[in-house]
């Protein structure tokens, strides 16, 4: 378990929250998809699918750039329609991804809810990849 858990980046969550503020989220697709590969590799009979970067990136970049067109159209209301949509799929896309590295993380280091080493859903679901960074810089630590 320990070489396993060292494949994992040990990065500060303060790092984390800074890049994600400066990169207005964009960065979540590449942390993401960081950790689905040596995932993957470790658990090659669940992998995460590749195409999962692509259409996140595509979605968190959509979903920022169309205020561009809910401006230019003064407001439409299909437009502020089209923005919220691609809003949720971004979040929806990204909740389902995180809990997939949640859950393979919790295989990987078969742990379960009673272990302090358990990734709870209640913590996944507020605070995302910072709450899993936490827990994996923690798992560094002992």
């Amino acid at each position: 378990m320990r070489s396993t858990i060292t494949q994992f980046k040990n990065q500060s969550v303060w790092a984390l929250i800074g890049l994600t503020i400066i990169t207005a989220t964009v960065y979540f697709p590449f942390w993401l998809r960081r950790q689905s590969r040596i995932l993957s590799e470790n658990l090659p009979e669940q992998p995460i699918p590749g195409w999962f970067f692509p259409v996140a990136i595509t979605l968190t970049i959509l979903s920022l750039g169309w205020s561009v067109p809910e401006v230019l159209t003064d407001d439409a209301p299909w437009a502020i329609a089209v923005g919220k949509l691609l809003t949720r799929a971004d979040l929806i896309f990204t909740i389902v991804w995180i809990f997939k590295v949640r859950n393979r993380l919790n295989t990987l280091l078969e742990a379960s809810a009673s272990d302090k080493n358990w990734f709870g859903a209640v913590w996944t679901f507020l605070f995302g990849i910072f709450y899993l960074q936490f827990k994996l810089n923690r798992q560094h630590e002992s």
